[in-house]
């Protein structure tokens, strides 16, 4: 330092900087807290290599794999074999595409090998740099079974119903047709009508309002 010379010293607010920085890390804190303690099923993996970014507790949870091996996993890891097309399908289609939400019902399967259905909404993000798809899945495994069960005992009740040598018909409460067998459209001559539907005496309407009271 000579006589007579100073400093030129520089000072710049960084005080909305900091701050900035202070939101983001909140908010990125915000979001962590939300996407590992949601209930629904969260799953992060990357549009062009598959590979799973990240899951949630719930993920978890449900599928058996612990955090360390979903580290290690890609997209057709924990589907069905016979899914993996669609899934490359899928990912093009979101690659190539406008498309940001895409909605379906998916199947995967457990660590255990357990099948379960997945009522996905997938969103097309940026993770890290990359074109990724944060999922948000609901568990309608339960749902699926029930249906299928009420389609089986459906197609059940249909077989007994047709092959039975008696004539059968089933009515709702206001007596419209639910289902009719063979020897129910032959024994009343109601062959090439479409009685599914209508109400019995539509089909029957000589019949008295005796038997309508009964």
């Amino acid at each position: 330092e000579q006589p007579g010379e100073g400093f030129i010293v520089i000072i710049r607010d960084i005080s909305e900087r900091k701050n900035t920085e202070k939101a983001l890390q909140e908010s990125d804190e915000k979001y962590r807290y939300l996407f590992k303690n949601s209930p629904a099923y969260n799953i992060i993996w990357e549009l062009e290599t598959f590979q799973i970014k990240e899951v949630n507790q719930a993920v978890l949870e449900r599928y058996g794999y612990s955090e360390e091996e979903w580290k290690h996993m890609n997209a057709f890891q924990y589907r069905p074999t016979e899914d993996h097309e669609k899934i490359r399908n899928f990912a093009n289609e979101m690659l190539q595409s406008d498309l940001k939400i895409i909605q379906n019902t998916w199947r995967h399967l457990t660590k255990q090998g357990d099948e379960i259905w997945m009522e996905i909404t997938s969103h097309k993000i940026i993770y890290e740099g990359r074109p990724a798809i944060l999922s948000l899945a609901n568990d309608v495994t339960h749902q699926r079974k029930a249906a299928f069960e009420l389609q089986e005992k459906k197609e059940q009740l249909k077989l007994f119903i047709d092959h039975s040598p008696a004539a059968l018909a089933m009515l709702d409460t206001n007596m419209c047709y639910l289902e009719t067998n063979k020897r129910w459209i032959t024994d009343y001559g109601l062959h090439g009508q479409q009685i599914i539907g209508k109400s019995h005496y539509e089909i029957f309407p000589e019949i008295p309002p005796r038997w309508k009271a009964i």
